[in-house]
């Protein structure tokens, strides 16, 4: 909010204010809403009895989309207890869509997709998900909500929204989020997420496990220190 002055001040503090851009009450509101509420339960029954690691990302090569479908793939041959109990759902945003090297990651994307599941899954489980396409902002506060971690695997990448949209949403769950160290993001949430290098695909499926093992504890102390932070930058 502006001080005393005149409008150049009050304009200069406005942008010192909201250098991340999220509104986190607008979250809040919209999970209070019966929209979002009704999907809410439907994603919750959709997915009883299995973990959600969320990617919201646009398709892009600094968004490191193939670097967290490697990551998948590691967790479930290294933890295979994972294997039918926890799902990475991608949501990919087209962009470019003409552009040949567009188009050449999203089929790698898509390759790989196809491998993990091939080789890990069985009728009734697929362990990807990946959705060529935008959510509207009720879905994504209903997907935020019910997942257990969000991934955000950015190889270099501004402050990365998502991040703090999700810990928006995790008021009630205390979810973990797996942030690349090469996300803006990270050295403002620091303490409040498991911070991963998404090159080195163990150390990200090692984030992966970590996330989904925590205790109830341990969530709540990271979520309180993230919740803290993007309390204070909006």
């Amino acid at each position: 909010g502006g001080g005393g002055g005149g409008g150049t001040t009050r304009h200069s503090v406005r942008v010192d204010a909201f250098p991340i851009g999220i509104d986190p009450d607008r979250f809040r509101r919209a999970l209070d809403a019966a929209e979002v509420k009704g999907r809410v339960l439907e994603l919750q029954r959709q997915y009883a009895g299995v973990s959600v690691l969320l990617g919201v990302d646009r398709v892009d090569y600094i968004k490191g989309i193939p670097h967290k479908l490697l990551a998948m793939e590691t967790l479930l041959e290294t933890h295979p207890q994972y294997v039918g109990r926890v799902v990475l759902l991608q949501i990919a945003v087209p962009t470019r869509t003409d552009v040949p090297e567009y188009q050449k990651l999203r089929a790698a994307a898509h390759e790989l997709v196809g491998r993990i599941n091939g080789r890990f899954g069985s009728p009734g489980y697929a362990p990807v998900q990946y959705l060529d396409k935008s959510v509207d902002f009720a879905e994504l506060a209903a997907l935020y909500h019910t997942s257990a971690a969000c991934v955000v695997s950015s190889l270099r990448d501004g402050m990365n929204l998502v991040a703090y949209e999700y810990v928006a949403c995790q008021q009630a769950a205390k979810g973990v989020l797996v942030l690349s160290e090469f996300a803006g993001a990270a050295q403002a949430l620091g303490a409040g997420c498991v911070r991963v290098n998404p090159y080195d695909t163990r150390e990200l499926a090692r984030g992966f496990h970590l996330a989904l093992s925590m205790s109830a504890e341990q969530r709540g102390v990271l979520h309180a220190h993230a919740e803290a932070l993007i309390r204070s930058s909006g």
